[in-house]
């Protein structure tokens, strides 16, 4: 059976770039949670998750993100978030995480803002 979640990682300028796809829900996103684990684990990391390839996000996928936000902060790092498509951030707007979570339209945006950090 195929994995319902494949991450592929890149980095672009400097950045790290996460790259899920497939579905984040509660059977997967403990596999998320390690990517993203893994990817900020240096002090001061940057890193863009890259949800264009994502097709469904429930509220656990949601919680990986925001925790995994925090841990970024804590250690002086960021994690932002664009979707190449604003149906896959929607969501992210509907729940308020878009007030806090830095959240943009495409990966130039995202790249940009990441190395003024």
């Amino acid at each position: 059976m195929k994995p319902r979640l494949h991450i592929s990682s890149r980095r672009e300028g400097g950045i790290g770039v996460l790259a899920p796809e497939g579905e984040i829900d509660a059977l997967t996103k403990s596999i998320l949670a390690v990517a993203l684990t893994e990817a900020l684990a240096a002090p001061g990391a940057r890193l863009i998750l890259d949800l264009s390839g994502v097709t469904f996000l429930d509220s656990g996928g949601l919680s990986t993100i925001s925790d995994q936000h925090r841990v970024a902060r804590e250690n002086g790092g960021i994690l932002s978030v664009y979707g190449g498509d604003p149906r896959r951030t929607r969501v992210l707007w509907l729940t308020g995480m878009a007030d806090w979570l830095p959240v943009h339209p495409d990966l130039t945006t995202a790249l940009a803002a990441a190395q003024e950090r």
